[in-house]
């Protein structure tokens, strides 16, 4: 199995996080779609797993998630915003 792996930074409010993307290359892995991104257990959800053709598109679907659930228990919407790192 061959992997490559990209960072994005995702700011929320004060916090902000680093996420590692890894986009399969080569190998036969039992995986959806090509990329995903791993989102650890914190004390605010439980971990969970994204899917996308692109790491962008994964990308965009964690932003979603983070964006909703912050909205969601601070009761407003927080100003998110993810930018690719190297």
């Amino acid at each position: 199995m061959l992997l490559n792996e990209y960072q994005f930074t995702f700011l929320a409010g004060p916090t902000t996080q680093v996420f590692r993307i890894e986009e399969l290359v080569w190998g036969i892995v039992g995986w959806p779609q090509r990329c995903r991104l791993k989102l650890p257990t914190t004390s605010d959800w439980e971990a969970r797993t994204f899917y996308g053709r692109t790491c962008l598109e994964v990308a965009d679907k964690v932003t979603h998630f983070l964006r909703t659930h912050y909205a969601t228990k601070k009761g407003q919407h927080r100003n998110a915003f993810c930018a690719a790192g190297s």
